[in-house]
């Protein structure tokens, strides 16, 4: 089997080398390997940089023009070659020299179609009070919900590092592109599911995510999120995860509450009242990105 590892970026040049000059540092034959990158519209000289590249790793470089991940990702996956697709983030760093390797002997351990496999992603160090209540709360990623094995794919199909053979991704669709950024890989889970396909969670495959996040560089984030899962309880209603909330008692609350939570965060103060303050503005936003989807 052959490996094609599949990576759209936009604007984020220097986080991007960094990953393939790491992916180039993988023990595995480069024959079993094709890096696939999707430039998104960057404005910040990444086309440029991957033309002038030359690493160890087969690299294919292609443009999307239109904005969104999830078109990068099927311009990419048209191009692949490989037997197995391994969908990464431009951020997410091999932990060890063992990924590629690993995730090619899960699939040839499993050769059937529907097999993926869900690795696991760490923040890179440093990593800040908020990011670490990020993933305890849930708002990044849910593996406090996932055990090794299989998984739900509805729940845990992650875009920054999963893979899949290439057949099953192009029979299922590809990426829905309505859902551009954000909650692109919960709705091709919800598909793939549906055909019968299954997600093992292996712990053991781990890249580091190289992305600092504040309460305010997230915040846009959520908004997003929130739209997105709009338009997905709208699609699936009876398979959207239950974790993907939409309107309760709370919602009204959260604008007002997230005006005193900057003031919470001004003055300083820690522990529980700093964590409500983090929530209430997050899911502010959250809400004013639903509503902004459901009034369409």
């Amino acid at each position: 089997m052959r490996l094609s590892v599949v990576i759209p970026t936009r604007n984020r040049r220097e986080q991007l080398l960094r990953t393939l000059d790491a992916l180039d540092a993988q023990a595995i034959d480069p024959s079993a390997v094709e890096l696939v990158v999707c430039d998104n519209a960057s404005t910040d000289g990444t086309s440029e940089a991957l033309r002038e590249r030359r690493g160890r790793l087969a690299l294919i470089s292609l443009s999307e023009p239109r904005e969104g991940a999830s078109m990068a990702r099927n311009r990419a996956l048209a191009a692949a070659t490989g037997d197995v697709v391994l969908l990464l983030g431009d951020d997410m760093v091999p932990a060890h020299d063992d990924l590629l390797a690993g995730h090619l002997a899960a699939h040839e351990a499993q050769p059937d179609d529907g097999f993926g496999v869900l690795g696991h992603i760490d923040w890179a160090e440093p990593v800040s009070e908020f990011m670490q209540w990020l993933e305890r709360a849930g708002f990044q990623f849910a593996y406090h919900l996932a055990q090794p094995g299989e998984v739900d794919l509805a729940k845990h199909l992650y875009s920054s590092h999963t893979s899949f053979k290439r057949g099953a991704l192009l029979d299922a669709g590809g990426f829905d592109e309505r859902f551009p950024f954000l909650m692109e890989d919960i709705e091709l889970g919800i598909r793939l599911a549906r055909r019968g396909a299954r997600l093992e969670y292996r712990p053991d495959l781990r890249v580091l995510h190289h992305h600092a996040q504040t309460v305010d560089s997230f915040a846009p984030r959520l908004e997003a999120t929130g739209a997105a899962g709009a338009l997905l309880r709208e699609l699936y209603p009876h398979e959207a995860p239950p974790e993907i909330l939409g309107p309760n008692w709370k919602w009204p609350l959260y604008p007002p509450s997230a005006v005193i939570a900057q003031v919470i965060l001004r003055a300083g103060l820690g522990g529980t009242f700093r964590e409500k303050a983090w929530t209430a503005i997050l899911m502010a936003r959250y809400r004013r990105g639903w509503l902004r989807t459901a009034r369409r």
